[in-house]
This record gives C-alpha cells, structure tokens and sequence, in this order.
C-alpha cells in the first residue's frame, strides 16, 4: 500500500486513530474505507 499523498510506503498502523495509518514520510495520518464489491456483470466502461 502507498500513501495517497505522497505515495511513500513508509506507513505504519496508527494506533491512536481506528483503522487509520501513519505516513512516516509526509507525517500525515489517513484511513481507507472499502465500500464494497461490483457485482461480475457491472459494465466498467473499458
């Protein structure tokens, strides 16, 4: 996984923060939140 900042992958769990991660490079905290799966026949537009 890369920072969505600076795309470093210097992270580490942050464990002040629920399910969120450090970024040891840019020192920002950040979580990502999967919202689920499209279904098989869901036309992605390629």
């Amino acid at each position: 996984m890369n920072c969505p900042y600076c795309t470093s992958e210097n992270l580490f769990p942050d464990y002040e923060t629920d399910n969120a991660w450090q970024c040891r490079d840019c020192r920002r905290v950040f979580s990502v939140k999967l919202h689920g799966h499209l279904d098989r026949g869901v036309d992605r537009g390629e």
